[in-house]
């Protein structure tokens, strides 16, 4: 449903009628519509990450940074439903605690190659690349701006 019509337009009452059950047995099983969204965003978001995992194996410092972010953001454009959740006016809302959150810091870290336990610099990466996301640039600027991004960062190394 949230592939068809989007995240903002998904309703619990159709979904329930879909299933055949009530309102409340939705909420009674699966917590609701923000329970619903945020497993539809992990399972989506696990796929981006395998994705991303496999094209940067081997790889590390600066190479490994622009692959991932730029693997990253041909995988979430290429994938519907992950394009409409990132889009999503529900979900930008909630960008400033995503961008805070341990799980999406850690998998930052792991991913760019990142010292564990280094925060600030995922965080900022993690904004960068939403920004990359939201707003995209033309492709030659967008390459140059992922470049950029991840010398400011993880600089020489």
């Amino acid at each position: 449903m949230i592939r068809q019509n989007g995240v903002d337009r998904f309703d619990i009452n159709e979904l329930a009628r879909r299933a055949h059950c009530s309102r409340a047995t939705v909420y009674r099983h699966v917590g609701g519509k923000d329970a619903i969204i945020e497993a539809v965003l992990t399972i989506s978001s696990a796929t981006v990450t395998t994705a991303v995992a496999e094209r940067i194996a081997g790889l590390s410092g600066r190479e490994r940074g622009v692959v991932a972010i730029a693997a990253a953001l041909r995988e979430i454009r290429a994938d519907t439903l992950t394009r409409q959740l990132l889009t999503s006016r529900r979900l930008q809302s909630a960008v400033p605690a995503a961008v805070a959150s341990a799980t999406i810091i850690g998998i930052a870290i792991e991913l760019m190659g990142l010292e564990s336990g280094d925060v600030v610099s995922a965080q900022w990466l993690i904004r960068g690349f939403l920004a990359l996301a939201l707003w995209p640039l033309p492709p030659d600027h967008e390459a140059t701006a992922v470049r950029a991004l991840v010398a400011g960062v993880i600089g020489e190394g």
